[in-house]
């Protein structure tokens, strides 16, 4: 039987000064790449999503973050005052799922 893994993708990182002026965008998720200019979060939930091996996606990031990908994934939530505290935040919901 095929087990199945849930993620949690941390979304949260904003862009050097240099990035910003190019791109225009304080967090590094939403910058458009691709041919169709979609957010980077974007094509990586998509392809989470199309894997076989993908159960529940739970991403951590800012409100514009959350706000563009409520609809996609299992749980939104804000980043934590450290990787650690959002780690925490992030696999809490899960454990309470099994």
């Amino acid at each position: 039987m095929l087990k199945k893994i849930n993620v949690l993708l941390l979304a949260g990182g904003k862009s050097k000064i240099s990035l910003r002026k190019f791109t225009g965008k304080e967090n590094k998720a939403l910058i458009e790449i691709g041919p169709r200019h979609k957010p980077m979060i974007l094509y990586i939930i998509e392809s989470l999503k199309k894997s076989k091996y993908t159960d529940k996606i739970i991403v951590a990031g800012s409100e514009e973050v959350q706000k563009l990908v409520k609809d996609l994934v299992f749980l939104t939530i804000f980043d934590g005052q450290s990787i650690f505290d959002t780690l925490k935040s992030g696999i809490l919901p899960l454990k309470k799922t099994h």
